[in-house]
């Protein structure tokens, strides 16, 4: 506390806010989570996995806290909201909340009870915004605990097994630590000890089941932005009572710029959003123009951006996604990965992601490598494939049958399984699919799950495509490091394979005839 101390500088905003509080708070309360990760017996008494770790980091939209088990991944308990202290008074924000425990979100925009003291009025909507301001992130980053914190106040948030009612305890910990008339020590009212407690509240909590993520995606939109409240009140207005009357706005007035109303427009629109075209995706992997029959070409630009910069960008995103806003599970996984709809907010790209857990990443890279090889077959016989993202955490939701995954596989939407997709495998359907195993072939590559499951049936083409290639062999890379002598003897390495692709496309054939007889 000495070296904060000495080291202090006046708060000018929220950046300076966050920096101060990682250093004074945040950083004392990860040393002392450190000290109970390390004994066995507190690690017994709150829960902990041994040699997991639970400590705050940066993210893109404020400070996380982490807990983090090796071999399995990290998650998110409780999310920090900065505001500065000249912007949030705790006579204000004491005055909003005064006499209640629990907001009711869904009553946020009713202003019919305003009093006749504005200072109360702007106070009660002033605490409202800044709380519904970190609700959205809560609800959206699907985590139940987190605190606003202005360098004077905190305001402790919960929100319990009904989402739309958020659970608050405000506390000034300077005052509360310096109460007179109390001879104990008030240490477990400091700042430090405040926080630490409600993170290891955090931690024993159980994570939000099914039923509560469910319901918390079918909230509706209470569109109270702080920034917008905060320019809407003058200043004086904010610091001390005022009589002068206020004119009401009305509510679509008052309430418009919110991250729930974002996240609930998004809600609404990610299952109407086209996914791109395999050409559209073919000239944004390897270079080229537009493609002007893509649905989504109005959202890319006069042109494709770089692809390294498609990939970083989304990377970026695919650190902290909105589930269903920009990511939705398409609820289908074969024997590893799971796929999801993703779409590119800032230019409208709109594909697929084959999700890998961290210990397959390995196999994310082999199948990457094997769609390289077969650049000149992607977008007629297999998907278009732009590359891989690979994130720097675990990205976890107990909400769908993936848990943890690292590695992001992309690629342009081939359709649906065909024998789901088409009541009837016809001959024409029957050639094109194995008219596509043949090019495989060709380039002298192996599938090794050739089988109906991994042929997809897109309607918007009428063409089938072969997937998941995670399994795949190819002659050429297994050439790789052979001598040219060796080589030579070109009959003799390729009569196996060819009979093995015979074979290959025996058994497909097989399989399509056995589901047209049935």
């Amino acid at each position: 506390m000495e070296a904060a101390s000495q080291g202090a500088k006046p708060v000018r905003g929220e950046s300076d806010l966050r920096n101060r509080g990682q250093y004074v708070v945040t950083d004392a309360v990860d040393k002392m989570m450190k000290t109970v990760c390390e004994d066995p017996t507190l690690r017994e008494t709150f829960g902990i996995v041994a040699d997991a770790k639970v400590f705050f980091g940066d993210s893109r939209v404020g400070e996380m806290c982490y807990y983090h088990i090796p071999g399995v991944g990290g998650d998110f308990i409780l999310h920090v909201l900065y505001e500065a202290p000249h912007r949030l008074t705790p006579g204000q924000l004491e005055t909003g909340l005064d006499g209640e425990t629990v907001i009711e979100l869904s009553h946020v925009m009713d202003t019919s009870h305003q009093t006749g003291d504005v200072f109360v009025s702007e106070s009660r909507r002033i605490a409202a915004a800044v709380i519904t301001q970190l609700y959205a992130t809560m609800i959206q980053k699907q985590v139940r605990f987190g605190y606003i914190d202005t360098g004077e106040v905190k305001i402790f948030l919960r929100i319990g097994e009904d989402p739309s009612r958020v659970e608050y305890f405000l506390t000034v910990p300077s005052r509360d630590v310096e109460a007179e008339g109390d001879a104990e020590p008030r240490l477990h009212l400091t700042s430090v000890a405040q926080v630490f407690a409600f993170t290891l509240l955090a931690l024993q909590s159980p994570e939000p089941d099914e039923n509560w993520i469910n319901a918390s995606l079918a909230l509706g939109t209470w569109d109270m932005a702080c920034e917008v409240v905060l320019e809407e009140i003058p200043k004086m207005d904010r610091q001390k009572p005022c009589h002068k009357a206020h004119a009401p706005k009305k509510e679509n007035e008052l309430y418009r710029h919110s991250p729930l109303s974002v996240q609930a427009e998004d809600l609404r629109s990610m299952d109407d959003h086209p996914y791109c075209t395999h050409e559209c995706l073919r000239g944004l992997t390897f270079g080229g123009s537009l493609d002007e029959k893509c649905p989504n070409a109005k959202d890319h630009g006069n042109e494709h951006i770089d692809r390294e910069e498609f990939l970083r960008l989304l990377g970026e995103q695919l650190e902290f996604p909105r589930i269903n806003a920009e990511f939705l599970p398409l609820n289908a996984s074969g024997s590893v990965g799971s796929l999801f709809k993703i779409r590119l907010l800032s230019h409208g790209y709109t594909l697929v992601a084959k999700a890998f857990h961290r210990y397959d990443g390995d196999l994310a890279c082999y199948e990457e490598d094997m769609y390289s090889l077969l650049r000149d077959l992607q977008g007629d016989y297999i998907p278009v494939c732009p590359g891989q993202v690979v994130l720097s955490r675990d990205m976890y939701c107990v909400h769908y049958e993936w848990s943890r995954s690292e590695h992001f596989l992309l690629l342009s939407y081939a359709g649906r399984p065909v024998l789901h997709a088409l009541s009837k495998v016809g001959e024409a359907i029957t050639n094109q699919i194995l008219t596509a195993l043949a090019q495989l072939h060709k380039y002298r590559v192996l599938h090794h799950d050739a089988e109906p499951r991994n042929i997809l049936y897109d309607e918007r083409t009428g063409k089938c495509m072969i997937v998941d290639l995670e399994r795949s062999q190819s002659s050429d890379m297994e050439a790789l490091g052979h001598t040219e002598t060796e080589l030579q003897s070109h009959e003799l390495v390729r009569k196996p394979d060819d009979v093995r692709f015979a074979a290959e496309a025996k058994s497909l054939l097989a399989s399509l005839t056995s589901v047209e007889a049935c």
